[in-house]
């Protein structure tokens, strides 16, 4: 089969905008830029997605569709786009993609459906393990980060060295402007506070920084949780007793910049990622981190921020006392942060993934699909 051009699964268009669909948007935004830049030996890049999608990337080079007329979700990956894409080079940003697509290169960010099962209803875990353990049998698997490598390979059985890494990246950060809406609302002018971002799934572990506040007895601070949850996947988060719990929901990245330099410092208390960009995020602002100290957030972050074990209680709540009184060096670590957050861009993220595509190994056909010079 003779294939002509290149499709990207475009299903994260339409979803809410959390960690996995950043990723696909920028990504795509510096492909965009790089192949505006570059001389193409290719027909064309495009973005499809379902019927009835509006694409809101601003994008100069790389083409929008649709196909479709009723198919959503999995059913459309499988169906639909599959058959659109019979003819081109596929590449999945988002975990997900047609299992029987010939020339496919998929991203898959962490092996959580597997490490974290009860985070998930028994359909979500089904449905998504089989697709995984599919397109790990059919497709390029690659990945955000070297912990998901070795996850990827332990759970698909598949070489590591044959799972790239297209690591993910936090400059868009510093282009956001500050949006206070989210603070007014809070109505925390000139009160301290710690910030937490994540849904209710266990993982994410925002029940370890409520423990932590109420072991402290003072009243002069705010934990703000900033997220929420699928409560269809997650169910709902427990409500908050303590008056000094503050729930933000869902903010934009505006808001959340706007947070982050305010706080005290974003604790970010997760028992397992496949990347982890909050503390990137908050450096980027200006603001401290407290992280758990699991080893894709050491891989990631370095000696920047002030770690804690994500099951010690006492850990993170003496952390943060040390914070209240002014023992922590917060220069040292957002300095520390910022040096970390610099070396995960998305020009580089984006020449990984122009090297994959370039290689014939990982989406086998005579020639090269794209290169710039």
């Amino acid at each position: 089969m003779t294939f002509n051009g290149l499709i990207i699964n475009g299903r994260f268009l339409t979803r809410p905008i959390t960690g996995v669909e950043r990723y696909a948007r920028e990504l795509v935004c510096a492909l965009d830029r790089e192949l505006n830049a570059h001389a193409l030996n290719l027909g064309e890049v495009s973005i499809v997605a379902p019927a009835g999608t509006v694409c809101d990337l601003d994008l100069k080079v790389i083409k929008f569709s649709t196909c479709g007329r009723r198919a959503k979700g999995h059913i459309w990956e499988q169906a639909s786009l599959a058959y659109h894409a019979r003819q081109c080079a596929l590449l999945s940003l988002c975990n997900s993609g047609p299992v029987l697509h010939p020339r496919h290169l998929v991203v898959i960010h962490d092996a959580a459906v597997d490490r974290c099962a009860r985070d998930y209803s028994f359909s979500y875990l089904a449905l998504h393990r089989a697709l995984g353990f599919a397109l790990a049998k059919t497709a390029t698997i690659a990945t955000v980060s070297r912990f998901s490598q070795r996850e990827l390979s332990e759970l698909y059985g598949l070489e590591i060295e044959k799972i790239p890494i297209i690591p993910s990246a936090s400059d868009h950060w510093s282009k956001l402007a500050s949006d206070p809406s989210a603070y007014d609302s809070l109505a925390l002018d000139k009160t301290q506070y710690f910030v937490v971002v994540g849904n209710a799934s266990a993982r994410k572990n925002v029940r370890l920084a409520v423990e932590a506040l109420r072991l402290i007895a003072r009243d002069d601070f705010r934990l703000v949780i900033v997220g929420g949850g699928n409560k269809k996947i997650f169910g709902n988060m427990p409500a908050a007793m303590d008056k000094r719990i503050m729930r933000a929901g869902h903010v934009s990245d505006e808001e959340m910049r706007y947070l982050y330099e305010r706080a005290l410092g974003l604790i970010f208390p997760t028992k397992y990622e496949g990347f982890g960009l909050p503390p990137l995020e908050a450096y980027l602002s200006g603001c401290p981190v407290f992280a758990s100290s699991i080893e894709v957030v050491q891989e990631i972050c370095g000696n920047a921020p002030m770690y804690f074990h994500p099951d010690d209680t006492r850990e993170l709540a003496h952390l943060m006392m040390s914070c209240l009184d002014g023992q922590i060096d917060k220069v040292r670590s957002v300095s520390c942060g910022r040096e970390r957050a610099a070396q995960y861009t998305w020009a580089k993220s984006v020449q990984a993934l122009i090297q994959l595509l370039n290689d014939p190994l990982t989406l086998p056909q005579q020639g090269t699909i794209l290169s710039s010079d």
